[in-house]
């Protein structure tokens, strides 16, 4: 007889249901399933990994490796705009060089978002880097999540629809970045004071 979800099962369950606005490294998760530990080690990833592989497809989120990680991925909610948004930024830009791990770190949840909302500031590595235009009312991403939402409802011609008006956008964002002029989507300044309640008061002023 099944006695049910063990400790780190449960744990996951419970950041993936009270933060779908958020999206998660896999050494993120680890560490939450293993607080108390100093050292992470592989068998606290494997069993980590294990378990989000049920937990993960039950709640809907999906994963995306990590550009230049070996192997390492982010994990995202594809219909919610904010996390959709915050963990592709994760998964494609790069941090900046570590020389002790000899390769560029993975940029942090609040960076990526500072990127989304065009408030990067520059490092000694890299420039300021905006890229709020994937996320504007006429950018990509907004369509890109809805027709998670319409496929995830069995609507597969409305889904369709917005996947043909994806790759348009998708084309204007890499080539004719400048014709993006459209306002941050709500949705994506709805779920930033969300995740990030400290910055509800600089939302406001703005």
């Amino acid at each position: 007889m099944s006695r049910g979800p063990g400790r780190i099962e449960r744990t996951l369950q419970q950041m993936l249901c009270e933060h779908p606005h958020t999206a998660f490294t896999a050494d993120e998760l680890v560490v939450a399933c293993f607080p108390d530990e100093h050292q992470i080690l592989k068998k606290h990833r494997v069993s980590v990994l294990r378990s989000l592989r049920k937990v993960g497809d039950a709640a809907g989120w999906v994963s995306e490796f990590i550009s230049g990680q070996r192997g390492t991925f982010v994990l995202y909610n594809p219909t919610n705009l904010h996390s959709y948004a915050v963990g592709r930024t994760r998964a494609r830009e790069q941090g900046d060089w570590s020389r002790t791990s000899a390769r560029c770190a993975v940029i942090s949840a609040e960076k990526a978002e500072s990127m989304l909302m065009g408030l990067d500031t520059p490092t000694y590595w890299r420039k300021a880097r905006d890229e709020s235009r994937w996320v504007r009312t006429d950018g990509p991403y907004p369509v890109a999540v809805a027709r998670w939402v319409a496929r995830n409802s069995g609507n597969d011609a409305e889904a369709e629809k917005l996947w043909e008006e994806f790759q348009i956008r998708i084309k204007t964002a890499v080539f004719l970045p400048k014709t993006i002029v459209g306002e941050i989507h709500p949705d994506f300044l709805k779920d930033r004071v969300r995740a990030n309640p400290s910055q509800e008061t600089l939302c406001a002023r703005h």
